[in-house]
């Protein structure tokens, strides 16, 4: 049984849901067209990984379930997130496979990668091809405000200056409330960052992505 309680430090890891990490194949190659206008998809100190969910298959032997992959880059302050999968199905309220939060999990990952100073300087937090449907539909919308067709390859920016607009990002997708979830829940350890644009793009629907661009504020004098 998973240990939920804190940690001496007071945060929780994946070790303390009975979560494993281990090393996986590296997508940069699959995932380069759709970060390259920010940062370097070939830089040298990208990793990538799975989270894996301990559990008995019907014979009873050990399995495994992946409940997310992704890769971090600390050269490029970038965390990208491949799949995740922390519940059955994407109904708000749905069982949960884990206790574990998206927030916590990426925090924890970032954190696994370059210790507090990674969670202090992390600028893109990115969402490669996305399936989910209400984020599907969400994204159909942002881009139908900006005049744009979801089927036709672009990209719609939308920042706190668009008002109502970015507002209406947090309305049913919930990466873009993760990202929120996991700015409010990390403010300090993050250091005050805040969402600076949202960059959602389009290959041609379904082929989905999102990068959100943190910014932070200036250090005082």
């Amino acid at each position: 049984m998973a240990d939920n309680s804190q940690s001496k430090n007071g945060r929780k890891t994946i070790e303390d849901y009975g979560l494993h990490r281990v090393p996986a194949a590296n997508y940069s190659n699959v995932w380069a067209s759709f970060i390259d206008l920010d940062f370097d998809p070939s830089a040298s100190d990208w990793k990538s990984y799975q989270i894996l969910l301990p559990r008995e298959n019907s014979s009873g032997a050990k399995d495994w379930k992946e409940l997310t992959s992704y890769a971090v880059s600390l050269s490029q302050q970038a965390y990208v997130t491949f799949y995740a999968s922390l519940a059955v199905g994407e109904d708000i309220g749905a069982p949960r496979l884990t206790q574990m939060r998206y927030h916590e999990m990426a925090a924890d990952n970032i954190r696994a990668a370059g210790g507090d100073d990674a969670l202090k300087t992390v600028r893109w937090l990115c969402f490669w091809s996305i399936i989910n449907a209400y984020a599907g539909d969400a994204i159909q919308e942002v881009f139908r405000r900006a005049g744009k067709d979801i089927a036709d390859p672009g990209v719609v920016e939308v920042t706190p200056a668009d008002g109502p607009g970015f507002a209406a990002c947090f309305e049913a997708n919930p990466f873009t409330r993760g990202v929120h979830s996991f700015l409010r829940h990390y403010a300090g350890d993050t250091g005050g960052a805040f969402i600076k644009r949202f960059i959602f793009i389009s290959e041609g629907d379904p082929e989905l992505h999102m990068i959100t661009e943190l910014g932070r504020p200036p250090a005082s004098s």
